[in-house]
Formats: structure tokens, sequence, C-alpha cells
């Protein structure tokens, strides 16, 4: 969080939903009154540049309510989502996002009305979900510009520190580095560690994270006379390490890792932007193990037309849609034409049909991780001939599986919803027994779906990531109660 920010924004114009593009980068301050901008159209241009930047293009910001956008005679205004040009720097060192995806999850992310996507997490503590007009909206801890943390209006990309830590890593004397501890010879015999080769020894540590390295040489006299080698500190560089925040280094690696790593610690200590860079990092890194999930992922399913995607072609006449009436289960899903402060919100449906209500073997559930937590993001219905039916984003190494008899069709699911999707679905017997839960339900509201009779019919709605409301066909007789109540 910068207090007022250079910016690139990812942009579209109208609904040109797979057209989405990266603008130069223009000025905008994050407590700005104006939602529109003028940004460069060359993603290479800056603002501020001393040559001409080039044509320039006005972006609408942020919306929370997107429907200004979605009219006919605003098909060539462009809109998008903001970046700070030095977290969107970190967020695309050696990763390159799908556009396409990012703008889609951006779309599924509630906003406040300061342009704050919440993406499920506290920003690194600089966020928190407060009481607005009786909705639990995510916005900033800081109300003004003067109230915003010297270190949150730092700059995260350019850390003044790092270029005297790199300079001062050439300066140093690796023997500074070597142990002055001259222990006993009975104290080393006494220790366990004495068996090891040095070579063992040295696989030990390089493995182990810098902070039980420390604690296992106070522990251990043997530990604390191996010379670190260098295949030992160029790893503290790598992800899950204490320094992998600085992807850059790689980029022209230093003579002595060690002595690099001992100049961090003497000249980065206290400076503002080194721990922004670091707050920016660990948010990126989770930004991008979501968009990795979802790139390439297809949505299952006979598409039924929403505002963000278009129906079938028709070319299944076979499809009885426009007979089917639903029971719907869904919590907090933002109807379209209103602003979307929380919960969310349906990009994309999908259905299935049966011609007699189907009988399964397994339901294979499919989750995806976010900073919300886990949710559903589709299922595999298998029934009784191993046939497979597809609904959702399906991901094969995040996935637990429901068995059921075949000889006899469901009567629905209990669900357990919270705000942001559905978390975790059990199926419905036959005879009113619940299966085993797919994800554990614990302290989340749940939604029994259930008919009097077995599915023969199956919608389900999503955002760019999971599941957010699921429906059953209804038989004119069944008792409605069943699909209205939230139970805790």
């Amino acid at each position: 969080m910068i207090s007022l920010t250079s910016q690139f924004a990812v942009v579209i114009e109208g609904t040109n939903w797979n057209r989405t593009a990266v603008s130069g980068v223009g000025r905008w301050g994050e407590y700005d009154d104006d939602p529109d901008v003028n940004l460069p159209v060359d993603r290479q241009s800056r603002y501020n540049s001393e040559s001409d930047p080039g044509p320039t293009i006005e972006v609408g910001l942020t919306p929370s309510n997107i429907t200004v956008y979605l009219k006919p005679d605003a098909a060539d205004e462009t809109w998008g989502y903001g970046f700070h040009e030095s977290c969107w720097s970190i967020l695309t060192k050696n990763y390159k996002p799908n556009l396409n995806v990012l703008f889609a999850a951006c779309l599924s992310m509630p906003t406040d009305t300061n342009t704050l996507l919440d993406w499920g997490h506290d920003y690194a503590g600089v966020s928190s979900v407060k009481q607005q007009f009786d909705m639990p909206v995510r916005s900033s801890c800081f109300q003004s510009l003067e109230t915003i943390p010297q270190v949150l209006r730092s700059d995260p990309y350019n850390v003044p520190g790092l270029v005297s830590a790199t300079e001062g890593a050439a300066r140093l004397q690796n023997d500074v580095f070597l142990s002055r501890l001259e222990p006993t010879v009975q104290s080393l015999k006494t220790d366990s560690f004495s068996r090891l080769v040095p070579e063992l020894l040295q696989t030990i540590v390089t493995l182990l994270p810098t902070s039980e390295v420390h604690s296992l040489r106070l522990a251990s006299p043997i530990f604390a006379t191996l010379e670190l080698p260098e295949r030992f500190w160029a790893p503290r560089f790598q992800p899950g390490h204490e320094f992998d925040h600085l992807p850059k280094v790689h980029d022209r690696p230093p003579q002595s890792w060690r002595a690099l790593y001992h100049s961090l610690k003497i000249w980065t200590r206290g400076i503002p932007s080194m721990a922004n860079r670091q707050r920016v990092w660990g948010l990126a890194k989770g930004l991008q193990a979501t968009l990795t999930q979802l790139d390439g992922v297809s949505c299952h399913g006979f598409p039924l037309g929403t505002w963000f995607e278009s129906s079938s072609d028709g070319s299944d006449q076979n499809i009885p849609e426009a007979e089917v009436s639903w029971h719907t289960a869904s919590r907090a899903v933002a109807n379209l034409g209103k602003s979307f402060f929380y919960g969310s919100r349906v990009l994309r449906a999908r259905a299935l049909y049966f011609s007699e209500p189907v009988k399964l073997r397994e339901i294979s559930v499919s989750f995806v991780d976010t900073a919300a937590g886990t949710f559903i993001s589709g299922f595999n219905m298998i029934n009784e001939h191993n046939r497979s039916y597809v609904l959702g984003y399906q991901h094969e190494k995040n996935v637990s599986r429901i068995s059921l008899s075949p000889d006899e069709p469901i009567q629905g699911w209990e669900l357990a919803m919270a705000l942001y999707g559905i978390k975790g679905i059990a199926a419905v017997r036959g005879d009113g027994t619940l299966t085993s839960w797919a994800c554990e339900p614990a302290g989340v509201p749940r939604w029994r779906l259930k008919g009097s009779q077995g599915v023969s019919a199956v919608k389900a709605e999503f955002d760019a990531l999971k599941l957010v409301s699921l429906s059953r066909n209804k038989v004119p007789d069944q008792e409605t109660w069943l699909n209205n109540c939230l139970v805790s």
C-alpha cells in the first residue's frame, strides 16, 4: 500500500473478456475520489517519461458495480483493475500471469468503496473486515494518507539497502564467518553427531532452515565447529527461505553467498522498504499460487447463459433446460446490478440432465486453495456403469471422494456454505442419512438441499475459482422447507 502511486492496470474494453491487456504506468492516489485515471496505452510507457508517453486512455478502476460497463453503449469504454507499479513488478518477477485468468479472478473478489479487492486475506495486517450498512466489508485500516505508517508508504521494489549490502558483501572477508569456538576433546566425543562424516553433516544443515541450524549449533559442539560452505548459504535465497523475497540477486549471483547473507543482515536492518518488500512478496506468492491453479482449467458441464458467458450454441437440442424448475442453495451471492461488497459473484453456470434419477457409486469432489481457505471447485459424479458426469473446475491433485451405494438414487446434498463459497459437501441417501463429508464442515453453516425423489438434474454456479451455488431439480410435491434452512 503506497500512499500516492504509479500504477499499472489490467484492462478490457466493454465485455471483451478474452482480450485483456496491461496498460502503461499512470498516476493515481490511493484516496483519490475519481475512479477514472488516464493511462498510457503502451505497457512500456510511463506517464512521467522524458520522451512522449504516447496515446493515453481513460480507465475506470475497480468498479464495485460493473453493470455500467455491460451496457451496449459502453462497449468502447475501458475499465479494469489497478496494481501498484512496484507490486506488479514483484508479482511478475519470474512469473507471467495469464491476464484473462487474472481479470476473471479480480471480477470474483468483493470490492469496497475505495477499490480494495477482498482476496480473503488482510494484506498482511493493513486491512480488516468491518460492518458497513450491516454488511461485512473488508477495507483499509487507514482512513487518510497521514495515518499510513512509513513502512507501508515505502517502495517495496526499489530497496536502498540492497545496493549497500551488495557492495558491502564484496568487501567482507570470508574468515570473519569462521567459528572461534574451541570445544574440548571430551565434549566432541560425547556429541552423538561425532559419528557422522563432515559431508553428511553439511548436507543436514543445508536442508534445514537457518533458524534451526542456529539452534543445532547451540546444542551440538560438532555442528558449532562445522564450517558452513557456499552450498549452505545459496539456498537461503531460494523459495521458502528467509531471503526468497530477493529473487533479483540471482540475475547477477554474488562471489560469495555467505558474504551477501551477512551483509544483508547488516545493511537492510530497519529499512522500511525491505520490510514492505517482505510483506508484498508474501502476498504476491499467494496470488501466484491461486492463479496457477486456475490457468488452463476449464469449467465442465452444459453451459447456461450468464452476464459473463453466453449459453450453449444450441447444438444439443435434447437439453430440457427450459422445462426444469430448480431448488437452489446459495449464500451471499451478489445480484448483478448491485454493489459487490462481500460474498461471491456468479460468472459461469453449468448443468447436467439425466433421463431418470441418477444412481451413483462415487462423487469425486475437487477443491481449490485460496487466501480465504479451501473451497469446492467442482465435482465428478460416477454412476453404476462407471460413466462420469463432470461439473465445474477439476483439480486432480486436490480431490476428496464420497462412496455411495449404486442401488438407489441420491436425494440431494448437504452443503457447508461460507460467505465466499461452498466449503464442504455430503450426499443425502435415499433413506435421508448423510454420507461422509468431503472437506471438514466444522463451524460453517449448513444447508440441506434435499427432495422427496432422486436427483435428475443439477445446476451449479461458479465464480472464476469455486462453486458458489448448487441446485437440484424441483419436484412439485416436495417439502420446500428442507431447501430453505441454514443450520449451524
